[in-house]
């Protein structure tokens, strides 16, 4: 009787260490909950690994006119030697009554000049690649902190355009599939509340 309730107690710990363990991988293995990035009238998620939202006077600009305000960054400050690095941003501009393609032309010059000297690294080749988007992948001048190329992706929704700027062929870089879930995640704010 006593050897037959010393195994029932084991089997009892062992029960209770197999709830645990499975509650605690269930934690683990939980999707993070998005962070929700706002423009006028649109909205788009991102996931809260590796990015934030940076409050709304946080400024991302290449060049007068070509910037966002508040974006969603991620991996950010992965660089010592350049304040603000970031391996990709997200964030919304308003249309102005410009195509997506339009936008990503004015974006990708802006991201392709040299800052110091105002030279040019290379063509800016923006393709549409769909309803309202438009994609380029572009030389970036040399810097300390700058990957070879970028990929710039413009996706127009109503009045506003969601710009997505990521590092490509770098370690640390936005995965495709996770930059299309980004893109994918535009939404109009007010339809679904």
């Amino acid at each position: 009787m006593a050897a037959l309730r010393s195994f029932a107690w084991v089997l009892g710990i062992v029960a209770a260490l197999a709830v645990v363990g499975t509650s605690a991988a269930a934690v683990v293995l939980r999707d993070p909950d998005p962070l929700v990035l706002r423009g006028a009238g649109v909205r788009a998620t991102v996931p809260d690994e590796d990015w934030r939202i940076a409050p709304p006077d946080y400024t991302i600009e290449y060049a007068a006119g070509v910037g966002v305000l508040g974006p969603a960054v991620y991996r950010e400050d992965w660089c010592a030697a350049a304040a603000h690095s970031s391996r990709a941003f997200a964030g919304f501009v308003d249309r102005e009554g410009r195509t997506a393609r339009q936008i990503a032309q004015r974006w990708g010059v802006a991201i392709t000049r040299d800052r110091i000297d105002g030279s040019s690294v290379g063509p800016v080749t923006v393709v549409a690649s769909g309803p309202g988007r438009a994609d380029a992948d572009l030389r970036v001048p040399t810097g300390p902190c700058n990957p070879p190329r970028e990929h710039l992706t413009v996706v127009a929704d109503g009045d506003q355009a969601l710009i997505l700027v990521r590092d490509i062929d770098v370690e640390g870089a936005l995965p495709t599939s996770k930059a299309e879930a980004v893109l994918a995640s535009l939404r109009c704010a007010s339809c679904e509340e």
